[in-house]
C-alpha cells in the first residue's frame, strides 16, 4: 500500500511539472499547447507559413506548415502505422513511423487538418516532428493532438506565456 502512494505521489508531481512547462502557440485562429522548453522559428513562404519547434538538449524538431500543398513526409515510408485522433471536431490520423539516421533510431509523425473547414480555399495545418526517442514522440503527439480553435482568429505565429 505504501508503494502505491509513493506511485500516485511521484505520478502527480510529473503531472503538475508538466502542466507547468506548457504554454500556448496560436496560429491562424488555433491554439497549440505545447513544451515551453521547444524554441519557435517562423518562415515565410511564397504561398505558405511553417513554424518550426526544437529543443537541441531533447533532439525535438517539428512544425506546422500552413498551406495548401503539405509534402507528406511518410508517403514513400515504409511500416507506417496510422492513429487515428480527433482534433476539435475533425477526424484525422497520426501517421507514425521510424527510421535509421546517423545509426541512430529516429521517431517521426505527422497529422494533417483543415484550418477552416468552412473555407472555399481548404487550407490545411500540416503537423510534421522527429524526436531521438518514441517517449518524446508520444509526448509531442499528445500536445499537438490538443489544438484547438479559438473564438479570435490571429493571423501571425505567437507564443503566449502561462
Amino acid at each position: 500500500m505504501r508503494s502505491l502512494w509513493i506511485a500516485l505521489l511521484l505520478l502527480s508531481a510529473v503531472i503538475v511539472t508538466a502542466a507547468e512547462q506548457l504554454h500556448t502557440v496560436t496560429i491562424r485562429g488555433w491554439e497549440f499547447p505545447l513544451p515551453a522548453f521547444l524554441k519557435q522559428k517562423v518562415t515565410e513562404g511564397p504561398d505558405f507559413t511553417i513554424t518550426y519547434f526544437s529543443s537541441d538538449e531533447r533532439q525535438i524538431t517539428a512544425g506546422i506548415y500552413e498551406g495548401t500543398a503539405p509534402q507528406q513526409f511518410s508517403e514513400k515510408k515504409a511500416g507506417v502505422a496510422r492513429e487515428k485522433v480527433t482534433i476539435d471536431g475533425q477526424a484525422t490520423a497520426w501517421a507514425i513511423w521510424t527510421e535509421a539516421a546517423d545509426g541512430r533510431k529516429q521517431y517521426h509523425a505527422e497529422m494533417n487538418f483543415q484550418i477552416d473547414p468552412k473555407a472555399t480555399i481548404k487550407e490545411q495545418f500540416h503537423v510534421f516532428m522527429t524526436a531521438a526517442t518514441a517517449e518524446d514522440l508520444r509526448m509531442m503527439r499528445e500536445a499537438f493532438s490538443h489544438a484547438h480553435r479559438t473564438p479570435n482568429k490571429s493571423l501571425q505565429a505567437t507564443a503566449t506565456a502561462p
